[in-house]
Order: structure tokens, then C-alpha cells, then sequence
């Protein structure tokens, strides 16, 4: 779900896009008039939505040749109810484990504007190999500069961010761990949060051993 002016749009992971009008909430019909929105390319596997000024982004997973890549695409929001995205950022870095995160927010970074991403590293009982590599995206929350669309790393050691809530310069974040680990965390710049080394939870089928705190072992500690 996005909000815009008097709308709200509704995104489906498999590419499907409506919107309906804030003032059909209040109607007392059980079913809610909605629009579908056209788009000019097929979409599937999205991850998250987000509208900045009068546009529309979504994060997606995108398969080529080669394997699948994590991208952001944009597009303007327009009345005739047809969306034409591009791509705003290709991360060219091939996914290992898969895309269960991709949560997007606006953020301002040293008065840059840009938009911060979350990648997943670990599932199930896979703790994954590339949350404590600062030469990959995945484990971590990305900055992406608007302009340049360069992008940086803001912080790392991250299983799977399924959310992201931003005001100002605060970020805080919700994350699934294996069993009983899952994490609320106030992201801070160039801190580790200690997948997979450091979690509360505990592997399903006692395949891995995780450390307990994360603070007694140079990570950051959880809210």
C-alpha cells in the first residue's frame, strides 16, 4: 500500500496496480470500487512500494541470462492511469539465497536525498555467506543516491529487513531471525548487527550455533 493526494495504490507482488480514493473507505458497501492501472512492461516478484513527490517506485527482483538481480524501478504518476517505469538502480550483483526483503524508504544522507534499500541474507536454515562482506549488498541496508545513483552501504550483519520506517534521520527496522530471533533495531551508519554470527534465535533443525549477545561480541545491541 502507497498513499498519493486523495489515493491509495495497491501493489501486488505478481504486478498487478489499482488505486482507490481515500473517501470510498467511508462508504458503507462491502465492496470498494478500485481502478487498475495500466503499465507499459509486465512486472512480478515486487518486493515493496514507495511514492516520493509525484512518483511511483517499486523494488523488485529482475532475472536475466545470468541470474536474478535485486533493481529499483520509477515512474511518474500520471491521470490517465498508465505507469511507464524505468529503472532507477541495477544492483549487478547476482542473488544466492533469494529476495524476501527489498523494503524501501526515502532518505536523506549528508543532505544527499536517495532512497535506502534492505537485502536479505539467510533463510530458513541457510545463515548465508555475504552479511559480513562489505564487498556485496545482501545483509545489509543500501543508500542509494537520487542523483548519481551511486549507492553505499549504511549498515551490515542483517538476516531479513521486512521493515523499514524512516523520520528525519532515524531509521528503525523490523527483522525475521531463525526461530525466536526476530529483531527490532535503530540502524546506525557503519554499525554490524551480527548475522549470522550473532542472533537470539536458534537454527529449526540445530544445524547452526549462533552467539547470544550481540553486544559482549562487538555487534549492536537490539532495541
Amino acid at each position: 500500500l502507497e498513499f498519493y493526494q486523495n489515493k491509495i495504490f495497491v501493489i501486488t507482488a505478481n504486478g498487478e496496480f489499482y488505486s482507490l480514493l481515500f473517501s470510498d473507505l467511508n462508504s458503507k458497501e462491502k465492496k470498494i470500487n478500485n481502478i487498475k492501472i495500466n503499465t507499459t512492461k509486465l512486472y512480478e516478484e515486487i518486493r515493496d512500494a514507495l511514492v516520493i513527490d509525484d512518483y511511483l517506485y517499486i523494488s523488485k527482483l529482475s532475472e536475466n541470462e545470468k541470474c536474478e538481480n535485486l533493481e529499483i524501478h520509477y515512474s511518474k504518476i500520471t491521470k490517465e492511469n498508465v505507469l511507464d517505469f524505468k529503472i532507477f538502480k541495477k544492483f549487478d550483483e547476482c542473488v544466492t539465497i533469494g529476495l524476501g526483503a527489498g523494503r524501501i524508504q526515502k532518505y536523506q544522507h549528508k543532505n544527499r536525498e536517495g532512497i535506502i534499500i534492505s537485502t536479505m541474507d539467510g533463510d530458513y536454515d541457510i545463515p548465508g555467506e555475504k552479511a559480513q562482506d562489505d564487498n556485496s549488498i545482501f545483509g545489509k541496508i543500501v543508500f542509494v543516491d537520487s542523483k548519481t545513483k551511486n549507492h553505499k552501504i549504511i549498515s551490515k550483519g542483517h538476516r531479513n529487513v521486512q521493515g523499514l520506517f524512516v523520520k528525519e534521520d532515524i531509521i528503525l527496522s523490523s527483522e525475521h531471525g531463525p526461530k525466536g530471533g526476530d529483531e527490532i533495531n535503530k540502524i546506525l551508519e557503519n554499525k554490524n548487527y551480527g548475522w549470522p554470527i550473532a542472533s537470539y534465535g536458534v537454527s529449526y533443525r540445530n544445524k547452526f550455533q549462533y552467539l547470544k549477545s550481540h553486544k559482549k561480541n562487538g555487534f549492536e545491541e537490539l532495541l
